[in-house]
């Protein structure tokens, strides 16, 4: 988008890429809402988008806010946009440490960071022989059966992350299955489309929704202490508290390292 002298915007448009959808297009863009891009485009039908199909992007009345304000300003208005469009991500210091932990448990020492959107951990993380499959994605490997629980009996739930898991998590893993293969020969299926395979970002790896996913994450968490009977300061103590935890949030028969991941982790 070009900026005039008159504070106007020369509408440019955009071009479908894999993945792409109205509302990860519009969580990833400060300038609009999605409101405004349904509006701006009265032909398209947001859920038959074809690669390499041409869209209009809505046209301003006003400059972009940011691009006009005092640099001291800008990261502060920045993070404010981040908090209203892409959700609240962590808001309990105990949880986000009990996911530092699952992150080095999983990771060991290539842990990803939960404050700052990394797009080489937002892919899908696992595959699985057929039949079925896995739907596991971005750092918390949180598969879509885990997300439909939270809107299920999960208690922290905003009106953002419902919308979140339904409109784009949930959809999303359906496509994983559709169109990623699953088993020794991953590759050969007719439909098959690399971003939805083992590695691929599914149309998930939006920074804009990087506090979203972090809800989530934070959901299953709060979620799986609640199943296992202890409160998070517990498993943050250790013993009986955090082996009931850990057996809940992965399979009971761990590797013996895991423990000790976990709690260089949470320090």
């Amino acid at each position: 988008m070009l900026l005039d002298g008159a504070g106007s915007v020369d509408v440019a448009d955009y071009t479908i890429k894999k993945g792409d959808t109205f509302y990860g297009i519009d969580r990833g863009n400060d300038d609009f809402t999605l409101d405004q891009l349904l509006a701006a485009n009265p032909g398209v039908d947001p859920k038959k988008l074809q690669i390499g199909q041409s869209i209009n992007f809505p046209k301003m009345d006003q400059p972009d806010p940011l691009r006009v304000m005092p640099a001291a300003q800008t990261n502060v208005v920045r993070q404010e946009k981040l908090e209203a469009r892409g959700g609240r991500g962590f808001t309990e210091p105990t949880l986000l440490k009990i996911a530092q932990g699952l992150m080095e448990a999983e990771h060991r020492g290539n842990s990803p960071s939960l404050t700052a959107y990394d797009p080489k951990f937002f892919i899908r993380t696992k595959y699985r022989e057929a039949p079925g499959g896995s739907t596991a994605f971005g750092p918390g490997q949180i598969t879509a059966t885990t997300a439909r629980d939270i809107l299920s009996r999960g208690s922290m739930v905003s009106p953002q992350l419902r919308g979140y898991i339904t409109n784009r998590y949930l959809p999303a893993g359906k496509l994983m299955l559709q169109h990623g293969n699953e088993g020794p020969k991953r590759g050969n299926k007719p439909n098959f489309d690399a971003t939805y395979d083992y590695g691929g970002s599914a149309g998930l790896a939006v920074e804009g929704e990087f506090g979203l996913y972090n809800e989530l994450f934070q959901a299953v968490i709060d979620r799986k202490l609640k199943d296992a009977g202890v409160t998070a300061q517990q498993v943050l103590q250790g013993g009986a508290a955090r082996d009931a935890f850990l057996s809940k949030y992965y399979a009971p028969k761990r590797e013996a390292d895991y423990d000790a991941a976990f709690a260089r982790g949470i320090k």
